[in-house]
């Protein structure tokens, strides 16, 4: 029931869909599911909003339809791509690189970083440094992305770093 609430206040939230998705895939690829709770969960899904008959695959990219300039839905459509189509990985790392940055929060550019490095859901080291590069052009201060702590910053006096 949390779900079908969490969908309805919020339905294109990215925490939101990661849970929903997180939770179904763990619920299909769980042989060892009891047969009573497969069976509430079957019953949930069109709340959840995955009907019997579509896809995880399908739901998320509905999901991406819906919030397609939003850089954090894009995050979690790729992070969930990579969760239940593996096969996928190549067209999840291409979302992470076309992100427009310009819309995108620092904290999600941190994020796409860590799916695309070493030990990320999408790790690729070619993509990865493509992407900081990236986000460093975004981001020129932040030391995640290469910045200094040590740079000028634009209308900033050092002596009020210091205090």
């Amino acid at each position: 029931r949390r779900g079908s609430k969490a969908l309805g206040i919020c339905p294109d939230d990215p925490r939101t869909h990661r849970c929903i998705v997180r939770f179904l895939h763990a619920t299909k690829t769980n042989a060892a599911l009891p047969k009573a709770v497969a069976k509430v969960v079957a019953r949930q899904e069109e709340e959840l909003g995955l009907a019997r008959h579509r896809s995880l695959c399908m739901l998320n990219e509905a999901y991406l339809s819906r919030a397609q300039t939003n850089a954090a839905a894009q995050l979690a459509y790729a992070e969930m791509l990579a969760l239940i189509s593996p096969e996928a990985a190549a067209k999840a790392r291409q979302v992470l690189l076309d992100l427009d940055l310009a819309s995108a929060s620092l904290a999600v550019c941190k994020e796409a970083a860590q799916l695309l490095g070493v030990d990320g859901v999408l790790a690729d080291t070619a993509a990865a440094a493509q992407f900081r590069h990236k986000a460093h052009a975004r981001y020129p201060h932040a030391t995640v992305f290469g910045g200094g702590a040590n740079d000028d910053v634009p209308g900033c006096d050092a002596a009020d770093l210091r205090a």
